[in-house]
Order: C-alpha cells, then sequence, then structure tokens
C-alpha cells in the first residue's frame, strides 16, 4: 500500500537518488518532519500511488522535478513548509496540496489536465504563487483562510471551473495575471467585514469569464484596485455587502461585459468612470448609489437600480433599449435624483421610473434626452422634472401611469406621437413646450397646463376621463393640425389662452365633455367652437405673433392678446421666458408677456368697449 516512508530524526535532509515508486494504493513518498528535497537530477520517480508525494510537518523543497504522474494527489504538504519551482504537474485530480503550512511558495510552475483544483492552499500562514501557468484545467487556484495571499504574474486560460478562489483571507494581493476564459470565476474571493486594505488587485486583464472578479464583504475601491481591465465577462465586477467606490485614478476598464458593474446590499460610488460597450453598466440590488461625471455606454440598459437612494449628477449614457432604469421595488425610502444627464440613442426608453409597489420620489433638473422611443416612462409614485428636454420621441415623450406628476419647462421637441401622456393619477404642467407629433393627452383626476406653448401638432390638449378636472391658463396653442383644445370626456376651463388650428379649436364632445370659455383668442379654420360656448370676453382675430413660421410664437407690437387678459398671477406668476406676469400693469394673453417697454398700438374694432 504505502511505496516508501522517511522519518527524520535530524534537520539533515535525507538523499534519494535514481529511486522508482510506482502503483502503490495508498502513498508513494510518505515524508515526516525534518527537511526534504528533490530535483530533476536526484531521478526520483513516481507514478500510480493515490498520494504521490506527501509530506508532514517536514521543509519540503522541489526544484525542476518530475512530478509525480497517475496520481489523484501529486503532492500534498501537511504542516511545515513548501517551497516549489520549476515544475510542471500536467495530471491529478489536485495539483498541489498544501494544508496549514508555514509558508507556500509555488513559483514558476506549469499546470494542466488537473480535473478539480491545480493549487489547494488551506490556512497557511503565508502562500505565494508566481509566474505560474494554468492551462485547459478545471480550477486553477483556491485559498482558504491564508494569513497572507500573494498571487503574481500568472497565465489562467481555458478553464472549465474558476481561476482564483480566495475565501476568508487575512491579506489578498493578486498583480500582474492574465485570465481568459473561465466558465466560473476570473477572481472570487468571500470575506466578512473586511477593511479595503485586505486586498490589493493590480494590473490584471480578465476577459470571457462567466463572473470576471466577485467579491463579498470587502470594500472596493481606487486604494485596493488599479489598472484592472475587464473584458466580455458576464459579470465583469461584482460585489456584495460592501461599498464600491471608483474614479478616474483607478484607471479601470470595462468593455464588452454583459454586466459590468453590479453590486448587491452595499453602496455604490462613482467619479469620473467611463463603462464602454457593455449591455448593462451599471446594477445595484437595495445599494444607495451615487454617480458624477460619468459616461456609460450600453447595448442593453445603461443602468438598473433596484431600490436605494440614488444620486446622479452630470453623467452621459449612449445606446441601448434603457438609458435609466429604476425601481424600488419593495424597499421604502427611495428615491431617485438626477441632474444634468445627457441620454443619447436609448432606442425604447430614456428614464423607466417604477413606483408600484411602495411609494417613491424621482426628481429631473436638467436632462436631455434623444433619439428615445419613450423619453421618460413613469409608472407610480412622483415625478418631478424642471428644464428637462427630450428630443425626436416615436412613442411618447413622457408618459405618466397612476402618478402624481409636476413638470416645468419641459420640452418636447419633434416627436410622431404624444409629446405628453398622463393617464391617471395628477399631473400638472407648467412653462412646457411640445412641438409637433400629437400634443398633450390627460387622462388623469386632474390637471393643469399653465404659461405653455403647443405648436405644429395634431391635438393640442386632449383630455380623457370622464370625472377629471382641467384647466389650461396663459397657454398657446397655435399651429394644431385638428383638435385645439378637444373634451372627449371631463371638464376643461379655458382661460387667457391662445388656440389657434387650422381644423377645430375648441371642441367637445356632445354629452361627455364640457370646455368653458374665458378671455382667450380662438381661431379654428374649420370650425372655431364646437359644442362649446364663445366665451364672453373672447377674441377671434389674429394673435399677431413676431414670426409663426419661424415658430416665434412671441406676442408682436399690434397683438389683440396684449393687456387683454385676466389676472390669474395666483395661479401663473411668470411666463414661458420667465418674465413676471403682469410686467407693464396689464395681463396678457397666451405664454408669453408683451416685453417691449415701448408699448404697444393696435386698432380697435367698433364692437369693443374702450377701457
Amino acid at each position: 500500500d504505502w511505496g516508501m516512508v522517511l522519518v527524520n530524526l535530524s534537520d539533515q535532509a535525507p538523499q534519494l537518488s535514481q529511486v522508482t515508486i510506482k502503483d502503490n494504493k495508498d502513498y508513494g513518498l510518505l515524508v515526516y518532519n525534518g527537511n526534504f528535497s528533490v530535483a530533476k537530477d536526484s531521478q526520483v520517480q513516481i507514478s500510480g500511488s493515490n498520494y504521490g508525494l506527501m509530506t508532514q510537518n517536514a521543509n519540503c523543497t522541489i526544484r525542476s522535478w518530475n512530478a509525480p504522474i497517475g496520481s489523484p494527489y501529486p503532492i500534498y504538504v501537511y504542516r511545515g513548509t513548501l517551497d516549489m519551482d520549476s515544475t510542471d504537474i500536467l495530471s491529478g485530480t489536485y495539483g498541489v496540496i498544501s494544508y496549514d503550512a508555514e509558508s507556500s511558495r509555488v513559483t514558476n510552475c506549469g499546470f494542466a489536465n488537473i480535473s478539480y483544483i491545480a493549487v489547494y492552499d488551506v490556512l497557511s500562514k503565508s502562500s505565494l504563487v508566481e509566474n505560474c501557468r494554468f492551462k485547459e484545467l478545471s480550477n486553477a487556484l483556491y485559498i482558504y483562510a491564508a494569513t497572507t495571499g500573494q498571487i503574481s504574474k500568472c497565465d489562467f486560460n481555458s478553464l472549465t471551473g474558476s481561476a482564483i478562489i480566495a475565501a476568508n483571507q487575512t491579506q489578498l494581493s493578486v498583480q500582474s495575471c492574465v485570465i481568459d476564459q473561465c466558465k466560473n470565476y476570473g477572481i472570487y474571493c468571500p470575506m466578512t467585514n473586511a477593511t479595503a486594505d485586505a486586498i490589493s488587485l493590480t494590473d490584471l486583464q480578465i476577459s470571457n469569464c462567466t463572473y470576471g472578479m466577485y467579491f463579498t464583504g470587502v470594500p472596493i475601491d481606487d486604494s485596493n484596485l488599479q489598472n484592472v481591465q475587464l473584458t466580455k465577462n458576464y459579470y465583469a465586477l461584482l460585489l456584495q455587502y460592501a461599498p464600491l467606490t471608483l474614479t478616474e485614478k483607478s484607471s479601470i476598464q470595462l468593455v464588452g461585459n454583459t454586466y459590468a458593474l453590479m453590486n448587491y446590499w452595499g453602496e455604490i460610488n462613482l467619479n469620473s468612470v467611463k463603462l464602454a460597450e457593455n449591455q448593462i453598466g451599471l446594477y445595484g440590488y437595495f445599494s444607495p448609489v451615487t454617480v458624477t461625471g460619468s459616461y456609460l455606454s450600453s447595448t442593453n440598459y445603461g443602468c438598473i437600480l433596484y431600490g436605494g437612494v440614488v444620486k446622479m449628477d452630470n453623467v452621459s449614457f449612449e445606446g441601448g433599449n434603457y438609458g435609466i432604469y429604476y425601481d424600488p421595488y419593495t424597499q421604502e425610502g427611495c428615491s431617485f435624483t438626477a441632474s444634468q444627464l445627457d441620454i443619447r440613442s436609448a432606442s425604447s426608453v430614456g428614464i423607466y421610473s417604477i413606483g408600484r409597489d411602495v411609494p417613491s420620489q424621482t426628481t429631473l433638473s436638467g436632462v436631455t434626452i434623444d433619439g428615445s422611443a419613450y423619453g421618460i416612462y413613469c409608472t407610480g409614485g412622483t415625478l418631478v422634472t424642471d428644464q428637462v428636454t427630450v428630443n425626436k420621441p416615436t412613442v411618447f415623450g413622457m408618459y405618466a401611469y397612476n402618478a402624481t406628476s409636476q413638470h416645468d419647462r419641459l420640452q418636447i421637441l419633434d416627436g410622431t406621437s404624444w409629446g405628453v401622456y398622463g393617464n391617471l393619477g395628477e399631473m400638472n404642467l407648467s412653462n412646457i413646450q411640445v412641438r409637433g407629433g400629437h400634443g398633450v393627452l390627460v387622462n388623469t383626476k386632474s390637471s393643469r397646463l399653465a404659461s405653455s406653448l403647443i405648436s405644429g401638432t395634431t391635438y393640442g390638449f386632449y383630455t380623457q376621463s370622464a370625472d377629471g378636472q382641467y384647466e389650461v391658463v396663459n397657454c398657446t396653442l397655435a399651429d394644431i393640425g385638428y383638435l385645439g383644445i378637444y373634451a372627449n370626456r371631463g371638464q376643461i376651463s379655458v382661460a387667457n389662452s391662445i388656440i389657434q388650428s387650422r381644423a377645430y379649436a375648441l371642441y367637445a364632445e356632445n354629452g361627455r365633455g364640457s370646455i368653458t370659455s374665458d378671455h382667450n383668442i380662438v381661431q379654428g379654420t374649420t370650425r372655431t367652437y364646437t359644442n362649446v360656448a364663445v366665451g364672453p370676453k373672447d377674441i377671434d382675430k389674429q394673435p399677431v405673433f413676431v414670426n409663426a413660421a419661424s415658430r416665434d410664437y412671441r406676442l408682436n407690437s399690434g397683438s389683440p392678446a396684449i393687456n387683454a387678459g385676466l389676472d390669474l398671477s395666483h395661479l401663473v406668476s411668470t411666463d414661458l421666458d420667465g418674465n413676471a406676469r403682469g410686467s407693464f400693469g396689464g395681463y396678457e394673453i397666451g405664454a408669453y408677456e408683451y416685453m417691449n417697454p415701448s408699448g404697444s398700438v393696435r386698432i380697435v374694432q367698433w364692437h369693443e368697449t374702450a377701457q
């Protein structure tokens, strides 16, 4: 069963030369205590044993040796030390096992055709693997609970398992390694409540792995991650239960991955980070997220964020189906706040915000969205926007379903369908501009459209809810192709507004909708009023714009809208340009105040009464 047993009773190493050990059931060569060394020139050959070479409480040195062949466990060191250099192991269930050693050093070695783990190191006080090659095997390195673990200048290629698994380390350093084509993990490191100085990752190239780098319980930031390239992995960098903080100083490159950055239950902070051409740039699950000064290009989602308090500022998104997907899921107290965002060519939705299960608030300011089917898609919760521009949406510029939404200085430009669509909930719109497409459709309990410009659309303002209460105040609806204001259902109050349609100006569906009009300029080429009573102070005249052909719908000198409106400053205090209402004592009709201090002169008709 055993080939040879050596028991050292002194520090002097035994000398073996020209020894062949083969076909033993258990141990080929078993060494106890002291020092032991073996090298190529000693001509010691072991084959066919379950354990090829095993040492216990010995200091084992191996140099350029022809390692045991045909052994499931070619080299097994139990306690003592291991110093192995320039030795290749090309078969076995395990390659090298080191258990509870004072130190374990494996350098300049090659490993292939290992069916389970090439280097398995457990409880060593010091573990070093350097300048080794691992190819066409299952798992390369498994280091468990070593006091210090160092892996450097190693090459891992074509593994059916993982390259590096380092669990419960006190200190781990991985430097100057190349990892390619691992079915499972490139680097997997689970720790418990570790600090950032417990790990160091520098000069790494990791590609074509299911998990590029996966850490639990250990913070990752610029101090422990430098010059790392993660390419074409499924999950490039994944954390759990620990913060992820990256800036441009980390020099991390994430290109062509399915998921670039992920964190579960840990904080995410990104500053000046570039994530290029990944399917999903950033994924957070119940993670507080702060992203500033960064760029994310994707082929599917710029980011997917479930739960947490999310803040973004000065961030660019490009490509993919969705720019931002935010869902608080079941976590209370969530919010999404974003400013100065540039979202381009997200083919489906620029920003998708969900508040279906728990109350949440989405606040957007200074956001530009270009080339999306839906610019903003919000379901549930509260949505507040300020200075948001959506260019060329192909479906809806802004869609809110069963949400409480407030929009100021929103621009929906050159769309092909509804610019704004509010479905259920409540919606208020002030100082907005919708140009092209169908206009504004609301199927809400209540909505107010104030100091706004809608032009070149099929519809101006279209209401749909049977019990809805709606207001249109100090708006300009110009160059409307079909229905200027249409009460399909619900009640609309229109005041101080200009409605100019190439077909029907004010249209209430008989028996379903109603419109009251007061102090408006109303013009419809086909019909001005349909099932609507003429307002007592309505005016049927050309509004006299500065240059309607160039889409400048400010009031020109001589406009009948000047000083012809009601004082509604309790509802609208400024015009679409931000000028105070009643700037020169009177109140204008339409979205704009007349701001020429020299005044205006217009021709008064016989039927008008001078005031």
